[in-house]
């Protein structure tokens, strides 16, 4: 996951980065990113966009400042 700015609107995002294998895979990506997308919770981010560029697919969502549980 990396910290980003969305250089349209100028506020943070967090994109994760997710390594392509297949194409079921890569379909199953597509149906979680739209997923995230329609679901209104308080304890998950928004997803605002997913593109696919070379071998990765990026999820990009809503930055929640916070620690690292890592």
């Amino acid at each position: 996951v990396y910290l980003a700015t969305d250089e349209r609107f100028g506020s943070k995002v967090a994109i994760k980065e997710t390594l392509c294998m297949d194409a079921s895979f890569r379909k199953a990506i597509e149906r979680e990113a739209r997923l995230l997308n329609s679901l209104k919770h308080a304890a998950l981010p928004r997803v605002t966009d997913h593109f696919e560029e070379k071998n990765s697919q990026y999820l990009v969502m809503e930055f929640i400042p916070g620690e690292d549980l890592g």
